[in-house]
This record gives C-alpha cells, structure tokens and sequence, in this order.
C-alpha cells in the first residue's frame, strides 16, 4: 500500500508541476506539424495469466502432462520453471520418480535435448504438506555456443503421475514470477509478454 500512495502522489506532483508551468508559459506560435515515426514492435504485455491445467482423473488412475517449449524461431540460452498443484487436505498426485538413483523426487527430461547440449542443474518435486503445496522446479541450460533454435514446439520434460484420489478439473499452474526462458541475447520472455511460450499439454 506504500507503494501505491508513493506512486500516486509521485503522479499528482508531476501534474501540479505540468499545470504550473504550463499557466506560465507564454504562447508559441504555432508550430509545423511533425510527422511522428514509426514506434518499433515490442512483445505486448499482458496482466491475464494464462489458464492452469486441469487434471482430471480416477482414483489409482495414471496420467502425464508435458512442459512445451514453443519458441519456434527465437535461439534460447535457458529456460527456468515452476508447477504449483495446491491441495486441500493430503496429496492429491504422486509424481513418479525419473531417477530413483538420485536424491529426491526427478521428472523426466527430453533425452533429445540432452543430445543437443541442454544440461538440466535443477530437477525437483517438493511436497509441502504444512503449506498443501505440491511444487515442480526445473532449469535447463544450453551449453553450445551457438544457442538452441527449436523449429516448433519442443518438450522440455514429461510429468508422470498418480492420483491419490479422483480429480476433478485439479488445477496445476505456473509459478509467473519463476517462470521464464532467456533468449542467447539476454532477453527476458515470460508468460506474461509471450503467454504460450511454456505450456502443458
């Protein structure tokens, strides 16, 4: 709340300050109109996150959801995301462990990514059961010099799992603000400028 009175009364100076100057001044004659330049194209932001993914499932049922890379076109450096399924009382869903050899709960990478130089330094399921918070993180890095460039829409990892209990439309959503893919010029894309850049299906 802070924030906002300072920002509002930041605005209201600087129009005290604009009409003050502006009763002031003295007319100009008037001048040639300017023909204004062409604004260059920037990836529009948007304040409407995208839709949550909805499971839908029986009890003991089995089911999987892929995280979508879809940045045909654009040489990517690295890609970072996080998957929140909150539940109401227990787990609703066991992920199953990718790698039972290592520590922790893993899901599964795209093994053709690995051939083209992405390294995964961050794979991890974490169950919170004090907050009733299922999260996913995952990082992958692009290790070649000359970025990766996907074509189309490119599986970053596969979700397996098991219902605890039956779903009905159990929302699994990113986390927006840990979410995001670099590009190999250092731009920033999230899902708030390109909404369907990361996607389960």
């Amino acid at each position: 709340m802070k924030a906002v009175a300072i920002v509002f009364a930041l605005i209201s100076l600087l129009g005290l300050y604009a009409l003050k100057t502006g009763i002031s001044r003295t007319p100009q004659p008037t001048a040639t109109p300017i023909t204004p330049a062409l604004e260059t194209s920037t990836p529009a932001v948007s304040n409407i996150p995208p839709p949550p993914h909805l499971l839908t499932l029986s009890r003991n049922a089995t089911g999987s959801a892929q995280v979508m890379l879809d940045a045909a076109g654009i040489n990517i450096s690295a890609v970072a995301f996080r998957l929140i399924h909150e539940f109401s009382a227990s787990s609703e869903i066991k992920i199953t462990d990718a790698d039972p050899k290592l520590s922790g709960i893993q899901v599964m990478v795209n093994p053709d990514l690995i051939d083209q130089g992405w390294v995964y330094p961050v794979n991890l399921v974490t169950v919170d059961t004090s907050s009733r918070k299922l999260t996913i993180d995952l990082s992958a890095i692009n290790i070649t010099p000359q970025g990766y460039t996907p074509s189309g829409p490119q599986a970053l990892a596969t979700l397996d799992f098991t219902a605890l209990r039956d779903l009905e439309e159990s929302p699994l959503s990113f986390d927006l603000a840990l979410t995001k893919v670099i590009t190999k010029k250092g731009d920033e894309l999230t899902l708030y400028n390109l909404p369907q850049i990361l996607y389960l299906k």
